[in-house]
């Protein structure tokens, strides 16, 4: 006894054998300790990121950790001053201005995707920013068959909330240059963004034989830069009258704007991107467009002419041009060849409209191999007055600004002809007539938009003219203002009989069957546009050019479009003009070899007409690239096919919506009929408590007012059926759906229902209404109260939205939650709607104790870490044993798994300290 208590270290003996044994096995954790200190992954070096080859295909996986961040951070130590450390893992130096981000794996840009055609990528994004939710759209990747992946809040999925994750799965089902940036916010101007390069076997590309080299580091990923957050610059914009131009241009994320100082006294700037080629070889160079603002970008390379061979993923005819001029969202392919001598060039980016203001430009180093790397190229230094069109060249420019046909020295969009493959013959889009035809015009009008101006405080006629009169950007005199669930996935609630919470959906034709005159009154609203199924839906644009010398590139996204015809009429125009000139024929379109795009801009004072093919059902957005253009509803959606063409919903695909009028506790029309009825009774007295209160103590007679008895309620009235219809002229398909009321409950039926909800509640003795107080605050644990259509309660492995590792098929089109935790709801199940609040373990054992003896509609506490499970709240006796077993599972912080924060780009793999500790263990016992 006396020696199991002996407090002393005793000197084991051991054999010689023993100790190879404990040396190998140290050594062994010490491996697999290394294997998971991070490691800085290379630019291209992902699996996926190969030479394709014909028949092969692959699944990509990628995490995206989005964080904020910071430009010039401590991970930066003595950047600029010593450029190797600009290139520390985790340092962004961007331009040299220290600034907040929104980044991906602490890169900008964010990962670079290199896949082949038909691969299957499947990347899951982890949201790690305490405030903003996320989500990320492929821009370019039409999602066919898979449209809950495109990654658009509200129309096609929920945001992903901070502190949850979800997996996006899709195949690279069209080849080209696109990328992938955030479609939340303001935040791809901020950093979250990166290239998506899908390609194909060299041997298929009919623009084979015109290069040489296609690599991954040759992609060129350009966006106009502020030096101030673009939420603050968009709030001080409209709110405060700041501007809303560019600082300047990054180039892969890098540029030279902030001088730092030196002992010299010359300036130090950051580096600069370097793009290498190797003389006598022909290269091609992919360019993106991320910008964010009105910044047409024009790219000339010193010394060289560029071959343009495709536009938008699309493959056009070759046509070689000294310039070329990209819009926000874009992409263009050109063929540089390495023919001079050896040295190193300027390639440069010149800012045009708003980026004028503030002389935005950047410019990066063509460096041929062999070359100084410590000589800056020949010729004028980078500088705003320094591009393609002061330098003594007048050669051609393609996708010029604001230009026409007429001139001689460009060539627009419009005028690039798609291979002879791509004809009449093989595109339903290019037949003789469409079936629906769509004019949409806009500009800035001076509309008190509540947004930005308040009629009688500050009203845009009531401000001064500048700074603070700012003019709101439209289509058709409409804003676009989306619903608070997403249409595609939550189109069960569309078609659901109306409520006073319902989106308004809309488009020109209804609202002036209504009698509104969006012209006089700032109209907003769901602005939804329908096409049949396999339809051709042809769009004509039209700037009308009143305010500002501006200039929108459009994006539809899950379809391609032809560009047949572009032109520029003059300063301004009127939408009526232009509907005259179609009328008469005099607009011509190229019906026979129009290049393919899906982002194209559209001449100030001048129209562009688009023809779509729409062949991929679902709720698609079209909408102005420039950032604080969409922010202010400058879009629509199209709906393609009807609901039942539309791929059905994925199983436990995350919900969200708005819980306003207490839809959570499962009587979403209460709010209306009886306060009406209430309301009516009693006249103007003020009303206590909540309407859970006021249908307890109105139907049953007993709701009082201070001392005072409210008189029993009048009998509900009868609903009549009410048809919400608009009128479709013969140019633009109606979109507001057809709807009726279902009759009312009686008034036995409300009452009854209403002391259910009472009874619930009230089995719950430490519950307070609408409170966060709990009985006792020691033993307490958030939870969620959950009214959905499964009656299936899962572990809460992994939190909202996200896709458990593995738990998608490579054979499967759609992503789709682990089956062992969650189901898919029956068939008119009502959705899954969600409350937070905070009760005691206690209270959540009584809820346990009354589960089995309840059969009508109570609440289950379930876990907030899961909004995207589905839950039953009607219960029977039949399904109370599985309630009460579901119940009983552990609290959520007990449940919850580790999150890995494994980033597969950035290189943060997993620190696993077991095999460390094993092997300080194994060395202690050594010796």
């Amino acid at each position: 006894m006396g020696r199991n208590t002996e407090n002393r270290w005793r000197t084991p003996r051991w054999s010689s054998s023993s100790l190879a044994l404990l040396a190998a096995l140290a050594a062994l954790a010490v491996l697999q300790g290394v294997r998971a200190v991070p490691q800085q992954v290379p630019l291209g070096s992902h699996p996926c990121s190969r030479p394709c080859a014909p028949g092969r295909t692959m699944t990509c996986r990628y995490d995206f950790h989005v964080e904020n961040y910071h430009s010039m951070s401590k991970a930066c130590y003595s950047c600029p001053w010593n450029a190797t450390d600009c290139a520390r893992p985790d340092c962004i130096a961007a331009d040299g201005a220290s600034r907040a981000l929104v980044v991906v794996n602490r890169m900008l840009p964010g990962p670079s995707l290199q896949v082949c055609l038909g691969d299957r990528l499947e990347v899951t994004v982890h949201n790690h920013m305490p405030e903003q939710s996320t989500s990320v759209h492929w821009h370019g990747l039409q999602q066919h068959g898979t449209p809950y992946m495109d990654g658009v809040p509200f129309v096609t999925q929920c945001p992903v909330q901070p502190h949850s994750a979800f997996r996006y799965s899709f195949r690279a089902d069209n080849a080209g240059t696109h990328f992938w940036h955030s479609h939340t916010g303001c935040q791809r101007a901020d950093g979250a963004l990166g290239m998506l390069t899908v390609r194909v076997p060299k041997v298929e590309d009919p623009h084979g034989p015109l290069y040489d080299e296609d690599l991954p580091e040759h992609g060129i990923l350009v966006w106009d830069w502020t030096h101030t957050p673009a939420a603050s610059k968009f709030l001080a914009h409209h709110h405060a009258g700041d501007d809303n131009k560019a600082d300047s241009v990054l180039i892969n994320g890098k540029g030279a704007a902030r001088r730092f100082p030196s002992p010299d006294g010359s300036p130090v700037l950051t580096p600069r991107e370097v793009f290498t080629v190797t003389k006598g070889l022909r290269y091609r160079f992919r360019l993106i467009n991320a910008g964010f603002l009105n910044c047409p970008l024009e790219l000339s390379i010193d010394n060289h002419t560029l071959l343009v061979v495709a536009s938008d993923g699309a493959d056009v005819k070759p046509v070689r041009v000294d310039s070329l001029v990209s819009y926000a969202g874009e992409r263009w392919d050109v063929v540089v060849e390495a023919d001079q001598p050896v040295a190193n060039y300027w390639l440069r980016m010149h800012g045009l409209l708003d980026c004028g203001p503030r002389r935005a430009h950047e410019a990066a180093v063509l460096r041929y191999a062999g070359a100084d790397p410590n000589t800056e190229p020949a010729g004028p230094p980078p500088s705003y007055d320094v591009h393609s069109g002061t330098t003594g060249r007048t050669g051609l420019q393609v996708n010029p600004l604001n230009r026409g046909s007429a001139d001689p020295n460009t060539i627009t969009a419009a005028e690039l002809q798609a291979l002879p493959e791509a004809t009449q013959l093989s595109d339903p889009a290019l037949k003789p007539e469409a079936d629906v035809q769509l004019f949409v015009s806009y500009d800035f009008y001076a509309v008190d938009n509540p947004h930005i101006h308040r009629a009688g405080l500050y009203g845009i006629s009531q401000v001064p003219s500048s700074p603070h009169r700012v003019f709101t950007p439209q289509l058709n005199h409409i804003s676009l203002s989306l619903p608070a669930f997403p249409l595609l996935p939550g189109r069960d609630r569309l078609d659901a009989p109306r409520t006073p919470t319902s989106p308004q959906l809309c488009n020109e034709t209804s609202l002036a069957a209504q009698g509104r005159d969006c012209t006089k009154e700032y109209c907003e609203c769901t602005h939804v546009v329908r096409v049949p199924l396999g339809g051709v839906l042809e769009i004509v644009l039209v700037d009308q050019g009143v305010r500002y010398d501006a200039n929108h590139p459009f994006h539809l996204h899950g379809h391609a479009f032809r560009v047949v015809a572009l032109e520029r009429l003059g300063s301004s125009i009127n939408v009526s003009e232009v509907q005259r000139l179609d009328a008469e024929g005099r607009i011509p379109r190229n019906l026979r070899d129009p290049p393919a795009k899906d982002t194209v801009t559209v001449p100030d004072g001048g129209y562009t007409v688009l023809r779509v093919h729409a062949d991929n059902p679902g709720y698609w957005l079209f909408h102005c690239h420039i950032e604080f253009h969409v922010e202010l509803g400058m879009a629509l959606v199209v709906k393609v096919g009807e609901h039942e063409d539309m791929p059905p919903v994925p199983k436990g695909f995350p919900q969200c919506g708005d819980w306003s009028n207490n839809n959570w506790l499962g009587d979403a029309d209460k709010d209306v009929d009886v306060d009406e009825v209430l309301d009516a009774a009693l006249g103007d007295k003020p009303v206590v408590g909540n309407h859970i209160g006021r249908d307890l103590g109105a139907l049953q007679g007993a709701l009082t007012f201070g001392d005072k008895a409210g008189p029993p309620p009048a009998p509900l009235p009868s609903s009549t059926p009410r048809t919400t219809t608009s009128t479709t002229a013969a140019t633009t398909a109606a979109t507001t759906p057809t709807t009726t009321m279902q009759p009312r409950a009686t008034e036995a039926t409300e009452a009854t229902e209403a002391t259910d909800i009472a009874e619930t509640m009230m089995s719950t003795p430490s519950y307070k209404e609408d409170s966060t107080e709990v009985a006792d605050a020691d033993d307490t644990t958030e939870l969620l109260l959950v009214h959905g259509a499964d009656g299936t309660l899962a572990d809460d492995a992994s939190r909202y939205g996200v896709l458990e590792e593995d738990a998608v098929d490579s054979t499967t089109e759609v992503a789709s939650a682990d089956e062992a935790s969650a189901t898919e709801a029956p068939t008119g199940a009502r959705h899954v709607s969600e409350f937070i609040m905070r009760v005691s373990s206690s209270s959540r054992r009584v809820a346990q104790s009354e589960a089995v003896s309840v059969s009508h509609e109570r609440w289950d506490i379930s876990d907030p870490a899961r909004p995207d499970l589905q839950y039953n709240v009607l219960e029977t006796p039949s399904q109370a044993p599985r309630q009460v077993a579901a119940l009983t599972a552990s609290s959520p912080r007990e449940a919850r798994a580790p999150r890995d924060h494994a980033y597969a780009l950035a290189g943060r793999g997993p620190v696993s300290w077991t095999p460390l500790v094993a092997t300080l263990v194994c060395l202690v016992l050594a010796l």
